[in-house]
């Protein structure tokens, strides 16, 4: 029987009930004797977690549960504190979207094309709100 990896513990450990999104995680230390494993590899696992959007890691802080994943559909819980301005926002959608809109040009499909027609007809035809905003979306 395969041992889960030091990724899996701490995955698990951070996601277990009880803990909150946004939550500030134990120490690294905390964990080193909790789960009793090298602060090395408590260490890498959390930045393992980090790259794959599931703790957040802030230099004199602490280490936080960041959103979990959410049902499809599922609507995301409002940010407390955004780390971001609204200035750093538009300069990665100014870096990113301007790619994004290309590539989805160049290797659109007809199926796409139909669906993105559809969805333009049903919002121009939305006389309220909340049926502008579910087609648009």
């Amino acid at each position: 029987m395969n041992q889960p990896n030091a990724v899996e513990v701490i995955r698990n450990f951070v996601l277990s009930p009880g803990a909150a999104e946004g939550g500030r995680l134990p120490t690294e230390r905390s964990l080193v004797t909790t789960l009793r494993m090298p602060r090395s590899t408590i260490r890498n696992a959390l930045v393992v977690l980090e790259a794959e959007g599931l703790v957040s890691r802030k230099v004199g802080s602490g280490t936080y549960l960041v959103d979990r994943p959410r049902p499809a559909g599922a609507p995301a819980p409002a940010s407390p504190s955004p780390d971001v301005n609204p200035k750093q926002i538009m300069e990665a959608r100014l870096a990113l979207e301007p790619q994004i809109a290309a590539l989805a040009a160049i290797n659109y499909t007809r199926t796409d094309l139909e669906l993105l027609t559809h969805c333009a007809e049903e919002y121009h035809r939305a006389d309220d709100f909340e049926t502008y905003e579910a087609a648009d979306e």
